[in-house]
């Protein structure tokens, strides 16, 4: 399982924030939601996986 969080600016000058969040899982046969989250430019996004949940989340 996959979290996506991603954050970009919109309305008509720029001066909105607009964030979404996405959930997916990997499939060997099937392209990722995305390929390489480091060289994605298109706006802010922080990937999150089922393996990091343990780490973010308070004992």
């Amino acid at each position: 399982m996959l979290g996506y969080v991603s954050l970009s600016e919109g309305g008509l000058e720029d001066d909105v924030l607009t964030a979404h969040v996405t959930f997916c899982s990997d499939h060997p046969n099937l392209p990722r939601y995305v390929d390489d989250v480091d060289a994605y430019t298109h706006e802010a996004l922080l990937e999150i996986s089922q393996e990091d949940a343990p780490a973010l989340l308070p004992q």
